[in-house]
């Protein structure tokens, strides 16, 4: 029975994302030095494995291939030859680590930016309505400006899309923040969750990602659940 074309095409593509980028890590680990780490690790293997084979077809040398796939592993002349061969792989394990960490310190620098940019705006609108509002330690206003506060409250939810794409979301500088937000201010909740149903698929639950979320929230700030 014949493999429908789609299928390879999906498997090919979920191959490249999870581990020729490694997008598998962050399944057990926020973004971070630690993730950027174990990213290496994993994509620097796979493409020196590839770059291994397609050196060994196009030399016609096959040794290496041998060594690195004996049933012998500890033989000591298998061991040399793939010694002798590998390191200069190494190269590219750097060229990885260095585009992996470069990636995270421009996810990092863009979501603190954008954090101090919201907060900037909250303290704003607060000082421009003076005594016509309330401004609790949460900075919900009411009464004021309700436009303005909407569209703040919906660049919040935004917010915490970008942290989540990012994988940042639970890192402890936003999760308490973020957390705050989305359990203090009703409308960043509300526009959280509608915001996910227009960027996802239909059949995903958003009530479910949300309380996902929350928990995730609670597990990293070692809130009792």
């Amino acid at each position: 029975m014949m493999i429908p074309i789609t299928y390879i095409c999906h498997w090919v593509i979920k191959f490249i994302e999870n581990f020729i980028f490694a997008e598998i890590v962050f399944k057990f680990l926020r973004n971070g030095g630690l993730a950027v780490f174990f990213r290496t690790l994993l994509s620097g293997s796979v493409v020196s494995v590839i770059v291994l084979l397609i050196y060994c077809v196009f030399s016609g040398d096959l040794s290496s291939i041998g060594s690195l796939f004996t049933s012998n592993w500890w033989d000591h002349t298998a061991r040399c030859v793939l010694i002798e061969d590998w390191w200069k792989y190494c190269g590219i394990y750097a060229a990885v680590y260095t585009s992996y960490y470069a990636r995270f310190v421009s996810q990092w620098s863009y979501i603190s930016n954008l954090y101090n940019q919201i907060k900037n705006a909250d303290i704003s609108l607060c000082m421009s309505c003076g005594q016509n509002c309330d401004c609790d330690q949460h900075v919900q206003l009411t009464n004021c400006k309700s436009c303005a506060v909407e569209k703040l409250n919906g660049w919040k939810a935004g917010f915490i899309e970008d942290a989540e794409t990012l994988h940042l979301v639970t890192k402890p500088l936003f999760a308490g923040v973020i957390y705050t937000w989305l359990t203090h201010n009703d409308s960043v909740a509300k526009m959280y969750k509608e915001y996910h149903s227009e960027a996802y698929a239909k059949s995903d639950d958003a009530d479910k990602r949300y309380q996902k979320l929350l928990s995730d929230l609670r597990k990293n700030l070692k809130m009792d659940v």
